[in-house]
């Protein structure tokens, strides 16, 4: 008996037992929008999370698509989940939809640039129904509920605020053809009111309990991606794919805060194609935020994906590896004809000078790279950053490489370009590179844009054991148009160590018009 009293006494020093504690849901998805272009993978993004919560939530489980996405209807849920919630307990809100700005006209002016940020919820529009929102000031009410019932919770907010880009589009015509932003900029409404000379901003803060994640900063807009054919937000797919436990790396079976990030902002920010700066905002780093079950995967390597294409022009070429679609918006990358350009849905131009009769090296480079993606997406992802920033770069810019805290100690580093040229940039013997990088230290390449000009797809690898054979195979494919041959090698030696990949697309351009050939050194 005295044994028993000990362990319920314990208990409640320090608060709810793990094993008691449970995790609630509630999950938004609102495509539709009157009066303003619809989303079309906002809907997807709901039912794909209400499909992997279910695996995981013990508690109150609320889901509102479309017509049932209130704000009535999300503040009741909300009030639910407060009431059979518990401490200790977690609530996970997730919310795919559309975002917009209004003026700060409250009397405690909090907003630097005169903007009240704003999720919209059916069935909204601006003159009759303008009160189906939800404004930031009441979304971090939500997080002071919940620390007042001692409450973790995370907040995952797949829309934007603003239209502004990270990077310039290089080809409007096709970025105007494909996916919907989950921006809407009002016909009607102001969307900045005057800053006072002597404001000064109230800094956000968060409990220690409480995690905000938001798809983008809310200065960026963000596009809808499409992953394996149906549109969705990169932010909300990402998040499902490390609630199946994929982000958990340390394989306990619970996912810290600090373990989503690293996990979430390279795949989304790789996915969306560099467009996307995922923002986390939390109370502790530390916090363990939700117990996963890890989705069995089959063990095999991944297998080479087709890549969708659209031809702006008559050719309609047959080529392994590409499924030839009508609509930029089904398409994963875009072939102009007369310009000789390949595109990505974005816009960007990834290769110059690009005819049927390479066509196919430069289909095989961005099935690679899907490849690629997939294998981050399956945990074994490192950061890597692209100095200063996610920009287009102009001819003779200088850019920086860098990636650290990556667990393994053998690196591996190679380049593809978009029209399918290989680099093998590291470990080379001519430089006596060592195969085993020293602990602690950052990998980092300082370097200047040339041409080709694009995209590149450059990857770094850390492995648990030296890829001695892998070295040798990239070394003869140096310089080569070999991005399939790079795969089978891959196939081959990866599955016998343990690893993680850093994977970052960096897009360059010409000072005037890229009319230089390809080049490799």
């Amino acid at each position: 008996m005295r044994s028993f009293l000990i362990i319920i006494f314990s208990w409640f020093l320090v608060g709810i037992s793990p094993a008691y504690a449970e995790t609630h849901a509630l999950i938004v998805g609102i495509n539709s929008y009157s009066g303003y272009r619809p989303l079309l993978g906002a809907v997807n993004d709901a039912r794909d999370l209400e499909k992997v919560l279910r695996r995981i939530v013990g508690g109150t489980f609320v889901v509102l698509i479309e017509e049932d996405a209130t704000r009535a209807n999300f503040l009741s849920a909300w009030q639910r989940i407060q009431d059979n919630a518990k401490p200790g307990d977690t609530v996970v809100i997730t919310f795919a939809g559309h975002g917009a700005q209004i003026a700060d006209d409250d009397e405690d002016r909090d907003e630097a640039d005169g903007s009240d940020e704003v999720l919209l919820f059916q069935p909204f529009d601006e003159i009759n129904n303008f009160g189906e929102k939800l404004v930031d000031d009441e979304i971090f009410e939500l997080f002071n509920e919940a620390e007042q019932n001692k409450l973790k919770l995370l907040f995952i907010m797949d829309a934007c605020f603003s239209g502004g880009l990270v990077r310039s589009i290089a080809r409007d015509d096709i970025a105007a053809s494909s996916l919907p932003t989950r921006f809407t900029r009002f016909k009607t409404k102001p969307t900045r009111s005057p800053v006072p000379p002597d404001f000064q901003p109230k800094p956000v803060k968060l409990a220690r309990n409480a995690t905000f994640v938001s798809a983008t900063h809310e200065r960026l807009k963000i596009q809808e991606v499409l992953i394996a054919g149906k549109p969705r937000g990169a932010l909300s797919y990402v998040f499902a794919r490390g609630l199946e436990g994929h982000a958990d790396s340390n394989r306990d079976g619970t996912i810290t805060v600090a373990e989503l990030e690293r996990y979430v902002k390279p795949n989304v920010r790789e996915i969306a194609d560099n467009r996307q700066i995922p923002e986390f905002l939390t109370g502790d780093p530390k916090t363990r935020l939700i117990a996963v079950v890890p989705t069995a995967t089959s063990g095999s390597f991944v297998k080479l994906p087709d890549v969708a294409l659209a031809v702006k022009g008559s050719a309609q070429p047959d080529l392994p590896g590409a499924a030839l679609v009508n609509d930029i918006s089904d398409s994963d990358i875009v072939w102009d004809e007369q310009s000789s350009e390949l595109v990505n849905r974005s816009g960007d131009i990834l290769a110059s000078n690009i005819t049927e009769n390479n066509l196919g090296s430069a289909i095989d480079a961005q099935r690679l790279r899907k490849v690629l993606l997939k294998l981050r997406e399956q945990g074994n992802v490192m950061a890597l950053d692209l100095l200063p920033d996610d920009r287009l770069y102009r001819e003779a810019n200088q850019v920086i490489f860098r990636s650290e805290n990556f667990r393994h100690p053998h690196i591996t580093v190679f380049n593809v370009h978009s029209d399918g040229t290989f680099q093998f940039l590291y470990p080379l013997a001519r430089y006596n590179d060592p195969v085993r990088w020293p602990e602690g230290k950052p990998w980092e390449v300082d370097t200047k844009v040339q041409s080709p000009f694009g995209a590149d797809i450059l990857v770094i690898i850390s492995s648990e054991k030296p890829l001695v054979n892998l070295h040798r195979k990239f070394l003869s494919f140096h310089c080569r148009k070999v991005a399939k041959e790079a795969y089978l090698a891959l196939a081959e030696e990866l599955p016998s160590t343990e690893y993680e990949i850093g994977l970052k697309t960096v897009f360059t351009q010409k000072k005037e018009t890229d009319n230089a050939p390809a080049s490799c050194t």
